[in-house]
Parts: structure tokens; C-alpha cells; sequence
């Protein structure tokens, strides 16, 4: 599986709060394993307005004293890898992740819900 992973980035939680601004709560909420929250997944979803394919989108992030990132691993609707150098969306998914990240509003809502979760 490859992961488009944004380094020096303010927050791990960018690519989720991206999914959360656009999509709503996640599907599937899967502990990290490394003492760094959740992957947080969305299932069956329209990430592009201009195409009728369906992705899952699993979004992490790495926040520790060695490194600060946040990243993603996409899926199509026949759960091919789509950041591999064959796929089809690969420049249209980080295109999207890049654009969001530069353009991420300041409200807390995601985060409010993300931290529910955690207690």
C-alpha cells in the first residue's frame, strides 16, 4: 500500500479534518497502533464532484519528536491502490490533499468530535 504522506504540517490531523470538513464523520475508526490516535476511514465516497467513482480514503497522521506528518491511502470502488504510478487518480488525489491542506479552515467541530472519541 502506498501513502501520500504531507510533512511540516501544524497538525497530524490535516488529511482527517480534510475528509471530516467534506464528508461527515468517518465509517471505521481503527486505532494506530503507535500511541498516535486513529486511521480514521471513508467508505464508498464521491471525492470527485466531475467523476462517478467511489473511493475509501484511510486518513492518519505521525505527530512525535523525531517527526510531524499527516497522511492518506486511497482506495478505489475495486480496492486498487490509487497512488500507484499505473492509477488513474494518483496526481488527482494529491492534487486534492495539497490544495485542502493549503486552504484548511480554523473551525474545531472535527476536532471536538475526534477527541469525544478518544475519552
Amino acid at each position: 500500500m502506498y501513502t501520500l504522506k504531507f510533512n511540516a504540517v501544524a497538525s497530524a490531523m490535516y488529511t482527517q479534518k480534510i475528509m471530516f470538513d467534506k464528508f461527515g464523520k468517518w465509517t471505521t475508526a481503527v486505532p494506530s497502533g503507535n500511541n498516535n490516535g486513529f486511521i480514521l476511514i471513508w467508505e464508498n465516497i464521491k471525492l470527485f464532484d466531475d467523476k462517478e467513482e467511489l473511493f475509501t480514503i484511510m486518513a492518519s497522521g505521525t505527530e512525535s519528536w523525531e517527526e510531524m506528518l499527516a497522511s492518506v491511502m486511497a482506495f478505489d470502488s475495486k480496492n486498487n491502490d490509487c497512488l500507484t504510478e499505473k492509477s488513474e487518480f494518483k496526481k488527482e488525489i494529491i492534487d486534492y490533499f495539497s490544495n485542502a491542506i493549503i486552504h484548511l479552515n480554523n473551525d474545531k467541530i472535527f476536532y471536538e468530535k475526534y477527541r469525544a472519541m478518544k475519552n
